[in-house]
C-alpha cells in the first residue's frame, strides 16, 4: 500500500512536526510512503533530512507562493494514479479538493483538521462557509485532531463522515533522551552556573495567537535573577520582541532549537501560553518530559491535560501559578504523579494504527 500525505510546506509548524514523526514510522511497518509538498518555500532543511533519511520521497509542486491557484495542475500530475492521498492544512485543503473535482480524478482523499480556530472562521465566514463545506465535501474522511475539534468542524459543514483521532507523540523517544544536567543546561545557553537557578522554557512560534509577552512580563514579575526563561522558536513577533527585552539578562531567546525534547527534560516548568490549540504537540511532549507544566485553560490544552492543576485560569494568576510550581515542591510532586499513566493515551503508535486502519478501509472501497 503506497500512502501519500500532502502538506503546503515543511515549514516547522505543529502539522510538519507530527508529519516529520510519523511518516518514518509508515516506513519502518514496510509501506511505500511519498510526502507532496505544494512549496519549499521557508522549509525546514532539518525536517526534510529527517523524512528523506528515512526513506521517504519528497515532491515539490512549485517554488513559489503556496496560494497559487494554478497548483490544482502540479497537484494533477502527482495524483492522478493515487488512489488515496491524507491531506493537512490550508491551502492544500482546497488546492488538492479542486484538482479532484475540476480533474474528475478517482482518489479517495482524508483530510485532517489540525485548529479548533482559523481565519476562515471569523469576520468573512458568510463567504467563506459555503466555500467549505464544498471543499470539505470532496473530502471521504475528515479527522478531528481531539473531539473538541471535531465537534467544531461538524458545527461548521456537517460533514457526514467526521472522526476523531488524537495526535500523538513518539512517547519511547522522548523515554530514551537525556536531559542536560543543570551545569550543561546553564552552558547551553550561556547563564550563570547558580546552584538554585531555576528554567522556565516555552517552546513555539512567535505569532499573534502565542502568548510569549505574557509570560515574559510574568517571569519577570517575579523579580528573581535565579529564575530563567527560555523562549524556543520562531515566527513573526520575535525579532520585535528580542529588541523589546534585549536588556533582560533572565529573558533567553532560542530560537529554532532540534533538542526540544531534551531541554523539556532539564528544566524546572515546561509552560505554553496560547490563545487556542487544536492538540498541542508541545503539551503532550511537556508531559511526556515528565516535568511540571502550565498552560493556558483554552481546546487543545485543557482538553488533554491530566486535572485543572495543569491549567492557568486567567492572565493574573500566571506569576502565582508559576511561583507554586517553582516553591511547592509538593504541588509539582502531585502534578507530576498524575502524568504517566495519562500520556500513554497519546502514543503515536496509537495514532499510526488508526491511520492504517481507516486507509486500508478507503483500499477496500475501490
Amino acid at each position: 500500500m503506497n500512502i501519500t500525505h500532502i502538506i503546503s510546506s515543511l515549514a516547522g509548524g505543529g502539522a510538519e512536526t507530527l508529519l516529520k514523526n510519523i511518516l518514518p514510522l509508515y516506513a519502518e511497518k514496510g509501506y511505500d510512503v511519498t510526502l507532496i509538498l505544494l512549496s519549499d518555500s521557508n522549509e525546514n532543511k532539518d525536517y526534510v533530512q529527517a523524512i528523506k533519511d528515512a526513506n521517504v520521497s519528497i515532491h515539490y509542486c512549485s517554488k513559489g507562493s503556496v496560494y497559487n491557484p494554478l497548483l490544482i495542475f502540479k497537484l494533477k500530475r502527482f495524483l492522478k494514479n493515487k488512489h488515496f492521498a491524507h491531506v493537512h492544512l490550508f491551502p492544500t485543503l482546497y488546492w488538492v479538493a479542486l484538482s479532484k473535482y475540476f480533474f474528475r480524478l478517482n482518489l479517495k482523499l482524508v483530510y485532517t483538521e489540525h485548529s479548533n480556530k482559523n481565519k476562515r472562521r471569523g469576520k468573512y465566514k458568510f463567504i467563506f462557509k459555503p466555500l467549505d463545506r464544498f471543499m470539505y465535501k470532496q473530502y471521504n474522511t475528515i479527522i478531528g485532531i481531539t473531539q473538541s475539534v471535531s465537534d467544531v468542524l461538524y458545527q461548521w459543514n456537517n460533514h457526514k463522515n467526521i472522526r476523531t483521532i488524537n495526535n500523538g507523540i513518539n512517547t519511547s523517544v522522548i523515554n530514551n533522551t537525556a536531559p542536560y544536567t543543570k551545569e550543561q543546561l546553564a552552558q547551553e545557553i550561556n547563564v550563570p552556573k547558580a546552584s538554585n537557578s531555576r528554567f522556565i522554557l516555552m517552546a513555539g512560534r512567535f505569532i499573534k495567537s502565542k502568548y510569549q509577552k505574557l509570560l515574559i512580563e510574568n517571569v519577570l514579575a517575579l523579580k528573581n535573577e535565579n529564575t530563567f526563561l527560555l523562549l524556543a522558536g520562531t515566527g513573526e513577533l520575535l525579532e520585535s520582541l528580542k529588541q523589546k527585552y534585549a536588556s533582560q539578562p533572565n529573558i533567553i531567546f532560542l530560537g529554532f532549537r532540534q533538542d526540544i525534547i531534551k531541554l523539556m527534560k532539564s528544566v524546572d516548568l515546561n509552560m505554553l501560553l496560547t490563545e487556542y490549540e487544536g492538540l498541542s504537540g508541545v503539551v503532550l511532549e511537556s508531559l511526556a518530559a515528565n516535568k511540571p507544566f502550565l498552560g493556558s485553560n483554552v481546546a487543545g490544552v485543557k482538553d488533554i491535560v491530566p486535572s485543572k492543576d495543569f491549567l492557568v485560569e486567567n492572565d493574573n494568576e500566571v506569576s502565582l501559578k508559576i511561583d507554586q510550581v517553582l516553591n511547592d515542591q509538593q504541588f509539582a510532586q502531585k502534578q507530576i504523579s498524575q502524568i504517566y499513566d495519562h500520556i500513554k493515551k497519546y502514543d503515536i503508535q496509537l495514532m499510526l494504527e488508526e491511520h492504517i486502519e481507516l486507509y486500508k478501509n478507503l483500499n477496500i472501497q475501490k
